[in-house]
């Protein structure tokens, strides 16, 4: 799983999430409940979904 800056696809769920709409793959969707989008080291980062990967 990763994060990608592009433009959303008809069949994505979209939440909003301190105040950022978000785009979700919705097979993605029972993955998402420990993820967190977080500003580290002056980047945008998935923080939760550590893996050997």
């Amino acid at each position: 799983m990763g994060l990608a800056l592009e433009e959303p696809s008809e069949d994505d769920l979209f939440i909003t999430e301190n105040g950022i709409l978000v785009a979700i793959e919705p097979e993605l969707e029972p993955f998402i409940a420990d993820l967190t989008l977080d500003y580290i080291n002056g980047g945008i980062a998935l923080v939760g979904n550590e893996s050997d990967c």
